[in-house]
């Protein structure tokens, strides 16, 4: 290698300097090894040195940085003298150094060595007080040549690493060779880089499975998901297949910012292709048009060198150009993919951008080409509603229908595949079996964990190399590390590295997963070499690593979960600061291109809570994104890339000739007349012959000037090629065809050259009749015209896509069902378009409050609770003048003219959408009604979905929301079959609907409504009862009758014999209603569970009625029994709005009737004594305990929506005492906590018999368990004695659980109690106390201050670190001034040169933290005088402490 080479304009372009000792940088020594060194050529001899000064941490802990700073810069100067012009001085990272040498003798390189140690061991480095005592220093220094110790740059410097490694290790101030030892010799040192394992275990038939879509005889385009938990190995699949040499592989880690980003991914691939000249794309882009390779040179400006004649362009930003860049991207894909198959991998798939997920959507589509996508997310994304990208779940919903669909799933290792990974990264089999069961046990298989468990081993001298062997000393494994999960064992691993490292990673994590070094570096206040340095510890433990092997300013976390880790354990003020630094840093570094970086500074500032910058820089990046791609552009994508990829089955849209358009009258009045024929005439008759074969002759008039014509439908008007067709000119059969294709949710019919009669007659049988189901759904002409083989006719079809409006306040409880427009569903939306339409117009003639609106009102509510039976969410939309409830059209016949008045109302007002949420009372639809009544129309086309969320806000309405789902269209469409070598399918868009909720309350039974059977006989004896008196009915003749009637689902005759017989219940002889009553429980246990359900609806207004009239015992008591068989009915339907209703009504009936059971005082000794003292309480709650129901009632206190929640709650609040003990049972049984806190909020609602209950509860328990639970919500109880009851449990193992209740419960007397305990010998109680007292809401000053007294007094007592630290966030959190002098104090004291009797560095450095915090003058003058401290660790946080007070 030839130094001189290095020429001033080489030197211009590639020489980067370090700042602090001048020479150059590891950046330009990367650079240099790439671009001056030949490594194919043997005869270009050189060496290579690494130098590491010994012990220079010794130097920075007891001189300061700037003394060690002071160190480097000589040895800098003395390397540059001593090498001079015969090789390159090198500062590589904080102490090391290199040195290139321009030959490969050993003997010279080993000699110029020997020289480099002997001056540096004998210089003294002078101090930066000159009148200091000079420092000696020493260095270690490893050589390795090229080629005989090493083939390529980073072989290189590993060989001479390991070479400085044994020099270190045999005693330091040495030179060793390369060569001179094996790896065996220093096993210990390379064990690190075994991590991750080296093998690919336990994961190769997951990986020839998805290289089998690959192989060229495939020809698919295959989407495939790798789902499985952190750590299962679906980054590491993703890896070992972007090495897979056979395809054009492209690997994305994605972040949150590149999910902000249209086409971010795409745009990486692509230009990856061009940085490497990659002669597939030179080839694909000679196949793509001019103007498309434009569009994908504007984000791709590489890809300028494979355009012809290329210049720069005027860039207009149209919805034109978007469209057309997202064909050409398209296009270029496949292309690209019928070249050479295509292998997309994207991690963390749940943050690929919008645009791009529909670029894989159509990709997959295609019928040419070889792509397969690989797609990798965890399992826990997948389970929750609340994906990190609501995008990508409606774009799994809808890909996932496809047949090019797959989904694997990463099993985690079962013990031999952890004994495989535990042997291959230690070469070697450990003999004890027991330890390999032991790992597998704790880290049940998981890959990652068990990676983490074997450092944390490593790093704990656990496992030891000793005599060349690895020792393992399994007795010495403390228990409590076996109970540790990964994400402890990660943090600790994390945790065992020096302080200035740990603070460049936690740097690092708030920069996401691509850490860029020149930002690291600013955030840090540090120079270059240092921060290098940090990164290279951190590599050592592969945790970060470079994007590319001898990449030096681009870094990324091994795994993203790593980064995680540590980014939550960053306490929220410090992440919002290093925000605002990251932030700063990148606006600095990119002052001249801030456009690329809009959405990456969008991003940091709004997590710093600068919201003016976030502000701007959000809208910087959304115009910049909005000029590459708009989401209501979404169907213009599909229908154009349906145009390019389908190029000669698009829709027809050259107009027709004057001449020709005469013919479409015709055309419209023979299609609609030859429809009509086919339903009065059997197929192949005479006239559906003539009348098809004429319009076979007209459709080929048509064809002489074009391949085909479409009839579509746009803007409310029929169009044929794009031309509008008016009733006027063309006859009343455009409205009669446009409202035909409307019936069918048709967007457009394309007939095509070649159409046969035959065809067409099979269409058109279709188009007059309904379709199978109310909205046939978006496959459902695909299909047809498939299965008829009609090959020259394409209809596109709506669909329907859904967005959620920006701004709009919405909740987990607004997730919306997925409706089936059948059934009773029907008649419930019936009723409530027809009464929800006139009470807007009742509401417009007369006042609200009037008779008449207040009944108008009161119809809607029934209405409404009637569909709330059968939804959660009722979403009510329009697109194009279409009803959609949940997404799902609704056709007028169907659902009636109230349906198009309520669709008008709708469109009139601009409302885009209305939500009505289970739980709307009446007063909220009252105030929303005449919200929208007294709104005039032109006043509303003024209002924002947003402005519309505020108004509803301000009037108390929460449970309607305006704009919370809208839809827009796209076409769905099934084309002609193309000629050979014409690519096929379209592909369809995301769904309109959501998915069913997770855990929805099913609906109750409804009654049947098939067709009644006819018994003539029975029909006699009905009528023959009905011709009696009313007590006939009651007879046990007539019950059977009516039973008969309803298993015959004669609903029409059992309502007449209902309604006679409801006269008995209502009877003024007592002893008519008394056998009423028995006639009808009889009835009722005598039905089948399917009919009860119209039982329960005709008579329960009766029972309701009655119960607070009825006076006569023995009436009441029958009347009592009949609400019982009512109540249970409900319990198991888990219709709990009657259970409700039910329970309220009779034990407020018998309270009146029976009040000494309400006030009487209940013996709470025992819980049997409520057998005999609760009265119906107690009956009611124990004919619903012996319900099957009963335990999905206990489940439901917890369910996910909260109308379900809080009406479960009030129902065992009604049952008071009665239900307290499974109550209590449920706390003492459950380990989730939210569900035991909402069992306490309700036992305190029941009053204080049921808290006396709680802290009888207290005393009988002994088992810990059980007590900590009781503990843990005790302070949800605020019962007089309650704080007395708690005092006694203030020791172990309860003193945590019983502090925390007692300062939640009562601050006044908790810090009466807590104060003491600072002085107890006890550390964990002190801590706990501490942390408490922190925390506490003081009511009076005087208690602040006593507090705040008591800990300043510890903190300056106490020997004990964590009393110390915990001593200060009590104090911070407390924001307690009279600390600063302490503080102070503190942070001022030193240990001399590290001897004991001072005060540590992790308490001083605890100390600058807490002046950062209580911010006052004299905490700034503090933090200023130790900018310069010698302690590294001090130094760091006085310089992150100090950015609070910018």
């Amino acid at each position: 290698m030839d130094i001189s080479s290095f020429n001033k304009e080489d030197l211009a372009k590639l020489v980067f300097i370090d700042e602090l000792t001048g020479l150059y940088n590891r950046r330009f020594f990367y650079q240099h090894l790439n671009d001056k060194v030949n490594w194919k050529d043997p005869s270009q001899m050189f060496a290579l040195l690494m130098i590491d000064i010994d012990f220079f941490k010794k130097i920075n802990d007891t001189y300061g940085h700037l003394e060690g700073d002071n160190v480097l810069h000589q040895l800098g100067v003395a390397l540059k003298e001593t090498v001079g012009d015969s090789g390159l001085a090198i500062r590589y990272a904080g102490d090391e150094f290199s040195v290139l040498l321009p030959y490969g003798d050993k003997k010279k390189s080993l000699a110029l060595a020997e020289t480099i140690l002997k001056r540096i061991s004998s210089a003294k480095f002078s101090r930066r007080d000159a009148q200091a005592e000079p420092l000696r220093i020493n260095i270690s220094i490893g050589i390795a040549s090229f080629p005989d110790d090493a083939k390529s740059s980073q072989n290189l410097i590993e060989q001479a690493d390991k070479a400085l490694y044994l020099s270190k290790r045999e005693g330091r101030n040495r030179v060793s060779i390369a060569g001179s030892f094996s790896d065996e010799d220093i096993l210990e040192r390379n064990i690190f880089l075994n991590f991750p394992c080296p093998d690919f275990v336990a994961r190769q038939d997951f990986y020839h499975e998805i290289v089998r879509f690959l192989a060229p005889a495939q020809e698919a385009n295959t989407f495939i998901l790798v789902e499985g938990p952190v750590g299962s190995g679906k980054s590491r699949l993703l890896k070992e297949l972007f090495g897979y040499q056979e395809a054009l592989a492209f690997y994305n880690a994605c972040s949150e910012i590149d999910s902000l980003v249209p086409y971010r991914s795409i745009i990486l691939f692509i230009n990856s292709l061009a940085e490497s000249n990659n002669s597939v794309l030179a080839e694909a882009c000679g196949e793509l048009a001019k103007d498309m390779l434009l569009e994908i040179n504007r984000i791709v400006p590489n890809i300028s060198k494979f355009i012809p004649s290329y210049n720069n362009f005027s860039y207009q930003g149209t919805g034109q150009n978007r469209k057309l860049l997202f064909d050409a991207l398209v296009m270029l894909l496949n292309i690209l993919s019928q070249k050479k198959p295509l292998l997309l991998l994207f991690d963390e798939s749940q943050n690929i951008d919008h645009a791009t997920l529909l670029v894989i959507e159509a990709l997959t589509e295609q019928e040419k080409g070889c792509s397969v996508i690989v797609a990798s997310i965890r399992d826990d994304y997948l389970n929750i509603s609340q994906s990190a990208n609501e995008v990508f779940n409606q774009f799994l919903s809808t890909i996932s229908e496809r047949q090019n669909y797959k989904r694997f799933s990463l099993p985690l290792f079962n013990n031999e595949q952890t004994a495989e990974i535990v042997s291959t990264i230690f070469s070697r089999k450990f003999s004890d079996p027991a330890f390999y069961d032991k790992i597998h046990q704790v880290t049940r298989g998981n890959p990652l964990f068990i990676e983490e468990l074997l450092k944390h081993f490593l790093l704990k001298d656990f496992i030891k190399r000793l005599n060349k062997q690895w020792i393992l000393d399994l007795p010495s494994i403390p228990p409590a590390v076996w109970q540790k999960d990964m994400d402890t064992i990660i943090a600790e691993n994390i945790d065992l590295l020096e302080a200035e490292t740990k603070t460049v990673i936690k740097q690092a994590t708030v920069m996401g997963q691509n850490i860029s070094l020149d930002v690291l570096r600013d955030v840090a206040h540090q120079n270059e070499g240092e921060t290098i340095d940090a990164i290279d510890k951190a590599k050592r433990l592969n945790i970060i690593k470079s994007t590319e092997p001898l990449k030096t300013d681009q870094f990324t976390f091994t795994t993203k979960h790593f980064q995680e880790i540590v980014y939550q354990n960053i306490d929220e003020k410090e992440r919002e600061t290093l925000h605002q630094a990251v932030g700063d840093a990148t606006e600095k570094l990119y002052q001249d291109k801030l456009d690329s970086v809009a959405p990456t500074l969008a991003f940091h500032f709004s997590k710093s809570g600068d919201e003016a910058k976030a502000q701007m820089y959000g809208q910087k990046a959304e115009n910049i994104t909005s000029n590459l791609f708009r989401k209501d552009e979404i169907p213009e994508y599909y229908s154009s890339v349906q145009g390019i990829i389908h190029s000669k089955i698009k829709e027809a849209i050259q107009p027709l000739s004057p001449q020709k358009m005469t013919l479409v009258k015709d055309l419209l009045r023979n299609l609609l007349s030859t429809s009509k024929n086919m339903r009065l005439y059997p197929d192949g008759s005479q006239l559906i012959v003539m009348a098809s074969g004429g319009l076979v002759k007209i459709m080929n008039n048509l064809f002489e000037e074009s391949e085909s014509f479409t009839l579509s439908e746009a803007k409310n008007v029929l169009n044929i090629n794009t031309a509008p067709l008016d009733a006027k000119t063309y006859g009343s059969a455009v409205d009669e065809f446009f409202s035909l294709l409307k019936e069918h949710y048709i967007k457009s019919i394309t007939f095509r050259r070649g159409v046969s009669e035959q065809e067409i007659e099979r269409l058109l049988k279709n188009l007059d009749k309904s379709p199978d189901k109310p909205f046939a759904g978006k496959g459902y002409w695909n299909q047809f015209l498939e299965d008829k083989g009609i090959a020259n006719i394409g209809v596109a079809q709506r669909a329907f896509i859904a967005a959620r409006e920006k701004g709009i306040s919405a909740s987990a409880s607004t997730a919306q069902e997925k409706v089936e427009l059948e059934g009773p569903i029907v008649v419930a939306l019936k009723d409530f378009f027809r009464f929800f339409c006139a009470a807007v117009e009742n509401i417009k003639l007369y006042p609200p409050g009037s008779q008449l609106a207040t009944e108008a009102i009161k119809f809607v509510n029934h209405s409404m609770e009637n569909v709330f039976s059968h939804l959660s969410v009722l979403n009510l939309s329009v697109s194009d003048n279409i009803l959609l409830i949940n997404g799902t059209p609704g056709n007028p016949r169907l659902l009636g003219t109230s349906s198009t008045a309520l669709s008008k109302i709708i469109h009139e007002y601009q409302l885009k959408s209305i939500s009505f949420i289970k739980g709307a009372s009446k007063e909220e639809l009252e105030r929303f009604i005449s919200i929208l009544s007294g709104t005039p129309i032109d006043e509303a086309k003024q209002k924002g979905a947003k402005d519309w969320d505020n108004i509803l806000s301000e009037k108390g309405i929460t449970n309607i929301k305006i704009g919370l789902m809208v839809y827009v269209t796209a076409d769905t469409a099934r084309r002609p079959a193309m000629p050979s070598g014409m690519p096929g399918a379209i592909p369809p868009p995301p769904p309109g609907v959501a998915e069913p909720v997770a855990g929805q309350q099913p609906k109750p039974p409804s009654a049947r409504k098939l067709p009644p059977k006819k018994d003539e006989s029975l029909i006699a004896r009905f009528t023959d009862i009905m011709k009696g008196l009313p007590d006939r009915l009651i007879e046990d003749d007539s019950l059977k009758v009516a039973e008969e009637l309803l298993r015959n689902n004669d609903e029409e005759n059992f309502s007449q014999f209902h309604q006679k017989f409801l006269q008995n219940l209502r009877s003024n002889r007592q002893e008519s209603r008394l056998q009423a009553h028995t006639a009808y429980q009889k009835l009722f246990k005598s039905v089948p569970p399917e009919t009860q359900s119209l039982l329960v609806t005709k008579t329960e207004p009766i029972i309701l009625s009655e119960i607070p009239l009825e006076k006569a015992s023995p009436v009441y008591n029958a009347l009592f029994n009949s609400a019982l068989k009512h109540a249970v009915y409900h319990l198991e339907n888990k219709n709990y709005t009657g259970l409700h209703a039910i329970l309220t009504a009779v034990l407020k009936r018998h309270s009146e009737l029976k009040p000494s059971d309400s006030t009487r005082k209940l013996t709470i000794s025992t819980t049997s004594a409520l057998k005999t003292q609760g009265g119906a309480n107690y009956k009611l709650y124990s004919a619903l305990k012996e319900s099957k129901g009963f335990p999905e009632l206990l489940k439901d206190l917890f369910h996910h929506d909260d109308d379900t929640k809080n009406i479960v709650k009030d129902i065992f609040i009604i049952f008071n005492l009665v239900a307290v003990q499974d109550l209590l049972n449920l706390i003492e049984e459950t380990d989730d906590v939210a569900a035991r806190e909402t069992v306490a909020v309700i036992i305190n609602q029941m009053g204080i018999q049921a808290h006396h209950f709680f802290m009888n509860e207290l005393k009988v328990h002994t088992d810990e368990p059980t007590l900590k639970r009781l503990l843990g919500i005790a302070y949800l109880i605020p019962a007089e004695g309650m704080d007395q009851a708690l005092s006694e449990f203030i020791r172990e193992p309860f003193y945590q659980e019983t502090i925390n209740a007692l300062a939640r419960l009562n601050p006044n007397k908790s810090t009466t109690v807590l104060l003491p305990l600072l002085k107890d010998k006890n550390t964990n109680l002190v801590l706990s106390a501490l942390d408490v007292l922190g925390t506490l809401q003081y009511p009076q000053s005087a208690l602040k201050n006593s507090a705040s007294s008591a800990i300043i007094t510890l903190l300056e007592t106490s020997s004990t670190p964590e009393i110390q630290k915990e001593a200060s966030r009590a104090l911070v959190k407390m924001q307690e001034q009279k600390a600063i002098p302490v503080f102070a104090k503190l942070l001022a004291a030193k240990r001399f040169l590290g001897l004991l009797g001072g005060v540590s560095d992790e308490i001083r450095g605890t100390a600058a933290w807490a002046l950062g915090q209580i911010k006052t003058p004299e905490a700034l003058e503090a933090l200023n005088s130790a900018v310069s401290d010698k302690s590294p660790h001090v130094r760091s946080i006085v310089k992150l402490s100090l950015k609070n007070y910018e």
